[in-house]
């Protein structure tokens, strides 16, 4: 049956609702109104409910190994005088693409309807089934994943509950090998899914939803690093272990020795006490939906991408904490990381650098580092192993090795800190390292946890990264005089025996910056654009004048917060260098001019309402796929721009 490109939708054109991720809707995308079709290769007219169709058509290919040509799209299924359109159908393979060949049916919704939709929910679905004399499977996807196979009792079609719908080529859903685990292309969407599901079935708020949800994600990675290729995995699901009693115990007793496992590897983040604190079927839909997934196997950007979303999501902070953009924090690790190898001539390179967020909230600005890590030592070793597989695993060995030695975070929130440990486990490791502060970063260093004490003693950072609560009121001041003691910045500028009574944490944070730093150490933070224009704060940027080397200075576009509900405020990336001994004793002397690197990058990729932003041709046409992100272009230009301040400092000496 012939597809016909660009027709209307049925009953829910267009309506709004979520899209699909981003990495999957550049590669459907024609234009800003059309999409090639996975399955035909022409176009058709891009709604929400057609992204998430074209989506299940790639996952029917790619995950379940169904050729193409079995697959219909939009195909009428005659169901007395009406005639319907169901979203997918697989047909026998090899055979005509007639009713009465098709084996599966497919109803792909978009994440707002709900199963029990009296319209557009499973009974749609079954309707279809039925319509089909030979069907033997049904898939329904919207805010939730239901399967069912077709049976036949009594000489009647009856629809009984599944946790899947079978492979190309195998008869019904069996339990997975690490081998058939494929990698989570549309992560971000399965985790919402699977969080609602909790949030809407456990009661839990939606921190602990979040916290149960990763302790299963934990689960998941836990099992693959240590599982033999060809064993049947644990974190898996029958029918019976999804729909009976008897089942449900039998799939929490092995979920539960997967997690006594995962407690023993990270007894930092999780108590020796701590279970799943998941209901059986809740349990058993959250294993269902993620089971054939590789989180080992999946891009680092996905899976930095979806646990962005779903942390931002649920772990909101109310202490002036805003989530930063990836692409803020690749672009401060990258000037950062660059400014001070530079600097130190060869002393430095990525392996070396030992690096600290002492704000660290979920970990944006360390996963950052790990990645760019993960690009240099993938390029250092190209050609040097048999090939790539035994490259990549080679270098998670050294990725893991240097992040336990050189990364660290700190925080106030405990939730953030278990989010930042998790966030970093994902990504290659060095969740060791991340410590929850009681009173926050900014007490005196004596009253700090011991391990920090030790590990991160006054002068002893290389680089840091950071996104500083910024301070907008009064609750949001610091003002214990036993922290504002520790501060020169409490009376810079200042008759003598005056003090500032209290200063915002965004200012404290500079010079704490500044005592962790070592001599020619870098810090490269997010500011309110205050710090560097408001006259009353005159005395901020003097003293950092006097003790920093001013590299470079990004004023962000107004959307890097406010697109995902947070601040307002224009926001600026500020590159400084901490001041050697014999810099500092020279400007005592006479007053020294250097160049600073400055950029006012106009685009972030996205819009004021977080939608996509496209790079436009001279007639003004969006280029789809091409995100109009000038933040992620300004590092190369830092580093054009760096190596020509660095050959005329050598010419001139």
């Amino acid at each position: 049956m012939a597809d016909e490109p660009l027709m209307p939708e049925d009953e829910e054109a267009g309506l709004e609702g979520p899209s699909a991720e981003a990495g999957e809707e550049e590669a459907l995308l024609l234009s800003e109104e059309h999409l090639v079709c996975y399955i035909t290769g022409k176009p058709r007219k891009k709604t929400p409910e057609e992204l998430v169709r074209q989506e299940w058509a790639k996952k029917l290919v790619e995950e379940y190994g169904y050729p193409k040509e079995d697959i219909g799209i939009e195909v009428l299924i005659p169901m007395g005088r009406a005639r319907k359109r169901a979203d997918l159908v697989i047909y026998e393979h090899g055979k005509p693409h007639e009713i009465e060949h098709i084996r599966v049916v497919v109803e792909a919704k978009r994440e707002d309807v709900k199963p029990e939709d009296k319209k557009r929910g499973v009974e749609q679905l079954k309707s279809y089934l039925a319509a089909c004399p030979n069907a033997q499977w049904g898939l329904w996807v919207g805010r939730e994943r239901f399967a069912f196979a077709v049976k036949t009792k009594a000489g009647k079609r009856e629809f009984e509950q599944s946790t899947d719908i079978p492979r190309f080529n195998e008869t019904a859903p069996r339990r997975l090998t690490f081998q058939d685990l494929i990698p989570a292309e549309g992560l971000k969407r399965e985790l919402r899914r699977i969080h609602n599901y909790i949030y809407a079935n456990q009661g839990l708020p939606k921190e602990r939803a979040f916290h149960e949800l990763l302790k299963l994600v934990f689960c998941k990675v836990h099992e693959e690093r240590n599982k033999r290729a060809t064993d049947p995995l644990d974190f898996d699901i029958t029918p019976e272990e999804r729909f009976t009693a008897k089942g449900k115990e039998a799939l929490r007793k092995r979920i539960e020795k997967l997690f006594e496992g995962v407690k023993q590897e990270y007894p930092y983040i999780f108590e020796k006490d701590e279970r799943i604190g998941l209901s059986d079927d809740v349990l058993a839909y959250a294993v269902m939906e993620l089971r054939r997934y590789s989180f080992l196997r999946t891009r680092t950007d996905i899976k930095g991408a979806a646990y962005q979303e779903i942390v931002r999501e649920n772990l909101r902070g109310d202490r002036g904490e805003f989530f930063t953009p990836d692409n803020v924090c690749r672009m401060a690790v990258r000037m950062g990381v660059e400014t001070l190898i530079h600097h130190a001539q060869g002393q430095k390179d990525w392996t070396n650098i030992k690096v600290l967020d002492p704000a660290v909230g979920t970990g944006g600005f360390l996963r950052a580092f790990m990645n760019e890590l993960r690009d240099y030592l993938m390029a250092r070793e190209a050609g040097k192993h048999p090939n790539d597989e035994v490259r990549e695993a080679y270098v998670m060995g050294v990725l893991r090795e240097v992040c336990n030695r050189n990364l660290y975070g700190l925080d106030i929130n405990p939730l953030l800190v278990r989010a930042a440990q998790m966030n970093l486990v994902m990504h290659g490791d060095g969740s060791s390292n991340v410590y929850h502060i009681p009173g926050g970063s900014l007490i005196p260093f004596d009253k700090m946890p011991r391990e920090v004490q030790e590990k991160l003693p006054p002068g002893s950072v290389d680089l840091i990264v950071m996104n500083p609560p910024f301070g907008s009121g009064p609750g949001l001041k610091v003002d214990n005089p036993e922290i504002l003691e520790e501060y020169e910045l409490a009376t810079y500028g200042l008759d003598p025996g005056r003090s500032r009574s209290g200063l915002p944490p965004e200012q404290l944070f500079i010079e704490r910056a500044y005592q962790w730093l070592a001599p020619g150490g870098v810090l490269a933070i997010v500011l309110p654009d205050s710090i560097l224009s408001n006259p009353g704060l005159q005395f901020i940027r003097e003293w950092i004048l006097e003790k920093f080397i001013v590299v470079a200075s990004v004023d962000l576009p107004i959307e890097t917060f406010v697109a995902f509900g947070g601040t307002g405020t224009q926001t600026s990336v500020l590159v400084l260098r901490k001041k050697t001994k014999e810099e500092v004793e020279r400007a005592q002397y006479k007053e020294e001019e250097y160049e600073v690197f400055m950029a006012v990058p106009k685009t972030m990729g996205y819009d004021r309402r977080g939608n996509d932003l496209w790079k436009r041709d001279e007639e003004g046409k969006p280029l789809v796929g091409q995100r109009d992100d000038e933040v992620s272009e300004v590092p190369e230009v830092f580093s054009l721009w760096l190596r020509r301040e660095l050959k005329q400092e050598a010419e001139e000496a």
